[in-house]
Parts: structure tokens; sequence; C-alpha cells
């Protein structure tokens, strides 16, 4: 009988009986987690992990039928990293130079997402960064930070979607509205669940081509075709857009605020975001080949 036993005694049974409890959820917590930092797709993938209990959910990238504010002041600069990433996989042998650079293991994404966290960096949308240029939106307290993703591979979905979750981190995917549900490539259902998780969905054209080649005609379907088929099939509006390969000129500049888009990000190097030109927003690539220390030193 419980009752009968003496006052101490129950102490220091609740007490042990504590002690297991804590040592129970650190080591589920623990598990949970070197799961994510192996990024094995069987044990990381939506279906094996509670999000509702591990992963708190994101805000939402954006709101339906909310117009954007006007940019007034456009002496208005903000200091917010912007990290590049493309591939997120283990990386293959044989990987041309090119590719190694693009592909960022499961293991480092996790490092620098766990050291992002751990200081003070809070992951933002694009949406959120243009208020905050236009005044309509502060900042969080916290260093912020925004993690872009392009072309839309799926690895993102086996491997980076996992870390962020865990470290409850929301991110801007570009995807290739022309190459989604290919092999390689997201389908328009993972799309569609990203956009229902809080994450940010923007345009990186239609078929990924050098826009300053194109035509008028070419370019402006690329554009336009690509922004149209996200908001029909997302029922949100797309308001950025990023040049793909990073290539562009005075043409397809204009091209794209004539297409609607009101920011559009480069693969320039720098953090610094001004509010006077918005089709020049520059990035930091996220190299493969980088230690987490290269990684560190460049968002300073």
């Amino acid at each position: 009988n419980f009752n009968s036993i003496p006052k101490i005694i129950k102490v220091i049974l609740l007490g042990i009986t504590f002690i297991i409890l804590l040592v129970s959820i650190s080591m589920t917590l623990y598990y949970l987690r070197a799961e994510v930092l192996k990024g094995g797709p069987e044990k990381t993938s939506l279906n094996s992990i509670s999000q509702e209990i591990i992963f708190p959910q994101p805000p939402p990238a954006h709101e339906k039928n909310t117009p954007l504010p006007e940019i007034t002041d456009k002496t208005t600069t903000i200091e917010v990293p912007i990290l590049m990433y493309h591939y997120i996989e283990p990386p293959a042998e044989g990987d041309v130079a090119f590719r190694r650079k693009l592909t960022v293991s499961p293991e480092d994404f996790a490092k620098q997402s766990q050291w992002l966290a751990s200081n003070g960096y809070k992951a933002i949308t694009l949406l959120q960064l243009y208020r905050a240029l236009a005044g309509d939106f502060i900042l969080p307290e916290e260093r912020p930070v925004i993690l872009t993703f392009d072309d839309g591979y799926s690895n993102i979905f086996t491997y980076a979607l996992p870390v962020m979750r865990f470290f409850n981190q929301t991110a801007v995917f570009f995807v290739i509205t022309d190459y989604l549900d290919s092999p390689g490539y997201l389908s328009w259902e993972q799309v569609k669940n990203y956009k229902e998780f809080g994450f940010e969905i923007e345009a990186h054209s239609r078929s990924h081509p050098d826009l300053t080649k194109l035509s008028e005609k070419r370019l402006k379907e690329e554009l336009l075709g690509s922004k149209k088929i996200l908001e029909e099939k997302l029922e949100v509006p797309i308001y950025f857009f990023c040049y793909p390969g990073g290539s562009y000129d005075q043409k397809v500049k204009k091209a794209t605020q004539q297409a609607g888009f009101k920011m559009v990000l480069t693969t320039k190097v720098g953090v610094e975001i001004p509010a006077d030109n918005l089709l020049e927003i520059p990035r930091i690539r996220v190299s493969g080949e980088a230690s987490l220390e290269e990684f560190i030193s460049r968002l300073k």
C-alpha cells in the first residue's frame, strides 16, 4: 500500500520516477535528432514522425487576398542573409565538381540548421522581408535569415524538410513549373503540401532557360507561365522570382517587373537588401564543399 510507505521514501520514489521520465524523453529526442542528422528517407519521412508533437507549425507564408503594401521609402536597407541551396542529399561518387558544390549533405545541412538555431537566427519568408522593407512588418528580435532552395529537387522533401521541421524553420522554394512531377523533382502534391505547412513557394521560370537569350515572346511565356500556373494550383499570389542560373540583363529585369513580380533574387553575393533595387536581391551560396566554419564566416 503506497499510503503506508514513509513520506521520505515516497519523495525518493517520486524523484526516481521523475528522473526516469526525463531520461526517457531525452533519449527519444536524441534518437529523433540522430535520425534527422543521418537523413535516412525511412526514418525522416513525414509519414514516420509525428509532426504535431515534434514539429511546431511555421507561420503561413502567404495571406490569401491580402495585397502587398507599397514601399514608399526607397532609402531603406535591411541586412538579412539569404541562403541559397540546391541539392540536399548524400554526395554520390563520381559527381562532377559543379554538382559537388551544389550538393549539401544532410549531415552538413542539419549542423548548419542547428548552428543557426543555437546562435539566435530566426528563419523568415520573402513576404515578411518585403513587408519589413515597406514598414508593414517588424522583423523578429532574433537575427533574421532566409533559406531558399532553387529548382525544386525531390531530395529536399526527403532530407531537408525533416530537419527544418525539427528546428522550426520556414523556407522559400523556387520551383521550375514544367519540371514538377518529373523524376528527381518535387511533385505538385508535395508542392501543395509545402504550402500547407507554411513554406513559401515561388517561381523559377517554366523550363530554366538563360532568360537573356530568349525572344520577347518566349521570355514572357517563361515568366508569366510559371507565375500563372502556381497561382492557379496553389491558390495564392506569387510575388517573387529567382533568375534561372543567375542570368539577367536590363531587358529581363524589365520583363520580370511587367510580369508582376515584386522582388527578384540573384546569385550575387551580399546580405544588404536595398528597397531601391528589388530586382537584384543578393544571396549567399551554400557550397557542399564548405566547412561549418566557412558557412558561419559567410553569414557575417
